[in-house]
């Protein structure tokens, strides 16, 4: 298990092993381009432009954004950019290659003193559309809006992303308060493995990678095992940190990421946020075992969802969190009723053991009568617990004591973290 010491130390080399924003290079499957914003000159691109654009990337370098893309597109770009300068954009662009009409995909985003073009290569003419998705689409808003409980909202939106994207597994990935992941729902094939219902730390998706995530609305690897492609600068030198690529689409991923992904035996990815009052809520993840690329298509309508889902998501988790609390106030009253009218405190407190742990929301609870320790569910052994009292005792401030990170504040705990991670004393 990892220690509150371990997981810090993990985090630091983490962020300075690897520039998450700043990586350098790109996935393959697409091409990047960065002008200055003032005469739209191009200052670096990625060393792949060759293939996809059919330009060497020493004859771009320097040259106005002109050389690559008509009259007509630089108007419309700039139009959008005068609109809404700071916020990525979607952008479809045609440029001939090698005498032919080729199409692109393309995401339009300010990076420090740049404006980077990012291009990747689509079979249509026409902007993406969700109407070839609208039964799929229409059917499942739908089925939302009829589910009452949060689980199962949970468990319908991964089985139609699933059906939408064709991934083997597609699962929901819920961030608790310190970061744990927790896997909620999950639709698979039936041959890879399950991760429902599994916990994982915090130290797996940490907090500069959760903010990524944020910020990109669907975020796709097709294959983990294709070499990334390195960002070119004039002189032909490699723009290692010189450029941010937070909302970039193709960004490099992190090879701790992959090597990740190749521990679950998953060869491509897609991740899209849930948000909920504007926080990062949790993942929707997919998981494939072979290469997998999504058309454009389909990562409209998977985005599509997704911002549906996170307003569902707020419904549903509001109504619980009220059903919950009511839930609460009465057994609270009933409890206080019973300790009322009870002969024996003891018998009250502790029959039956789940009205107390279903009341503090716990594994586990110790009460503490004299000299005597009553322990239910799953708890610490009676010696450490009572070292464990004589710890926090003096930490009791307006008759209470909390902390969800126990070891943390207590470094003996760190052997009791299976069963006590936090503690409640009254």
């Amino acid at each position: 298990m990892v220690t509150p010491a371990q997981n810090k130390e993990i985090l630091k080399q983490y962020s300075e092993t690897f520039p998450l924003r700043t990586p350098g290079h790109i996935q393959p499957h697409g091409c990047l381009v960065a002008i200055e914003p003032r005469n739209f000159v191009i200052e670096c691109v990625s060393r792949n432009v060759v293939s996809l654009l059919g330009v060497k990337h020493e004859r771009l370098l320097g040259k106005p954004l002109n050389f690559l893309l008509s009259e007509t597109q630089i108007f419309d770009l700039k139009v959008a950019l005068n609109k809404q300068s700071n916020i990525p954009q979607i952008q479809h662009f045609t440029i001939e290659v090698q005498g032919e009409n080729q199409y692109f995909y393309g995401l339009v985003y300010p990076s420090e003193q740049l404006i980077v073009l990012e291009f990747e290569p689509t079979n249509a003419a026409v902007k993406p559309d969700v109407i070839s998705f609208q039964g799929l689409l229409e059917d499942t808003l739908m089925e939302m809006q009829r589910v009452t409980y949060l689980q199962d909202l949970l468990s319908l939106f991964t089985a139609r992303v699933r059906e939408l994207t064709g991934f083997e597994r597609v699962m929901v990935y819920r961030f608790t308060q310190d970061g744990t992941g927790i896997v909620d729902a999950e639709s698979r094939v039936d041959d890879v493995i399950s991760y429902l219902g599994l916990h994982f730390p915090s130290i797996d998706i940490p907090e500069s990678a959760r903010e990524l995530f944020q910020l990109n609305a669907l975020r796709l690897i097709p294959d983990i095992e294709q070499e990334t492609v390195p960002l070119m600068t004039l002189g032909d030198e490699v723009a290692s940190d010189r450029l941010d690529l937070s909302h970039s689409m193709l960004r490099q991923p992190s090879p701790c990421h992959l090597q990740y992904l190749r521990n679950m035996d998953v060869t491509a990815s897609m991740v899209m946020p849930l948000v909920k009052d504007e926080k990062i809520w949790g993942l929707i993840t997919g998981h494939h075992r072979s290469p997998k690329h999504l058309s454009q298509d389909v990562r409209t309508a998977c985005v599509f969802l997704g911002k549906v889902m996170g307003l569902e998501l707020n419904n549903k988790v509001s109504a619980e969190e009220l059903q919950t609390q009511k839930q609460q106030q009465r057994d609270l009253s009933d409890f206080i009723e019973a300790i009322a009218e009870a002969d024996d405190l003891r018998v009250a407190l502790t029959e039956p053991d789940e009205k107390l742990l279903s009341l503090v929301n716990a594994g586990g609870v110790a009460i503490c009568l004299d000299s005597e320790i009553i322990c239910l569910g799953e708890t610490p052994d009676v010696e450490e617990i009572r070292a464990l009292m004589s710890w926090a005792t003096p930490q009791v401030k307006d008759n209470i004591f909390y902390t969800d990170a126990l070891a943390k504040n207590y470094p003996p705990a760190e052997q009791l973290q299976a069963v006590a991670s936090g503690i409640l004393l009254l």
